[in-house]
Parts: C-alpha cells; structure tokens; sequence
C-alpha cells in the first residue's frame, strides 16, 4: 500500500487520499453494522414509531410501487434520515431491505398458490423485468421460480 514510485509531493498526496478513503470506509462500517441509531443520536417518540409502522403498513399495501425514501418520509411527515434509521432501529432491517425481502415473499406465495405467469408475478411484486425478479428470487431462496413452481405439484 506505501510502496509508491512517485515524487515526494505526488506520494503525500497519493497517501492522504488513501487514509481519507480508510476514514470513510470505516465510518461507513460503523453506521452500517453497529447500531446506526445509537451513534447518530436518534431518539424516537411514541409518535415517530407509530408513523414508522405505518411507513411499514404502507409499503406492504403498495409492494409494486417504486418506494422512495424522501417521498415516503415528505407523505408520512417524518424527516427522512428518522424514517431510515429509525426504520432500521425498528424493523431490523434497511426499508429497501424490508421491500425487497417483501416483494420476494409475495412472490413466493403467488408462485406457490396461483397460476399467473412468471412475468406477471414479477410486476405485480414490482419488478419490472422477469429476469430481475428471478435472479432475485434464485439469490434469496437458492431456487429458481420456475424450479417452486414445478415443486408444488
């Protein structure tokens, strides 16, 4: 990592970056791994966890819509960096984490109990690309699509 052939001036520079890069990267370790809500300071009231539950009724009621964060937060009235930490605090999980881990299961369960085509699952989970939502689902549940639902006769 130090061995640079370079000038003096260009190796302090190339060195700087390097740790500004290490800075960063742990920074964004630490709020992504452990306990993001306690190292911003987020505190949330009565009112703020009710509204996330909400945020979380909404979604489920509307898996194939495109779900945006700043949106979501504007609709429900809520500052946007509460709704996604405070999301994360709640539900254990990121909101784009919770939708597509909701849209695989409802996937799941149209595949399991109806006959729609694939392609038709797909959007109604909101994907707009059948291979998307398979790759998806394969990657989630180790199991094509296709293969469960050949399974379940």
């Amino acid at each position: 990592m130090f061995d640079y052939r370079c000038s003096d001036a260009l190796r302090g520079a190339q060195l700087t970056a390097k740790a500004h890069e290490l800075i960063v990267l742990a920074i964004d370790y630490l709020l992504h791994d452990r306990g993001v809500a306690t190292l911003v300071g987020l505190r949330l009231t009565e009112r703020d966890l009710k509204t996330i539950d909400a945020v979380r009724e909404w979604i489920d009621g509307h898996i194939a819509d495109p779900i945006n964060v700043d949106r979501l937060a504007r609709r429900m009235g809520l500052n946007r960096n509460k709704l996604f930490y405070g999301f994360k605090q709640r539900h254990g999980m990121a909101i784009s984490e919770y939708v597509s881990e909701r849209r695989l299961r409802e996937g799941m369960r149209l595949l399991v109990e109806t006959d729609q085509p694939l392609a038709m699952i797909a959007a109604v989970v909101g994907f707009r690309h059948q291979c998307n939502f398979s790759t998806a689902f394969k990657r989630q549940y180790g199991r094509s699509p296709s293969n469960v639902r050949r399974g379940r006769s």
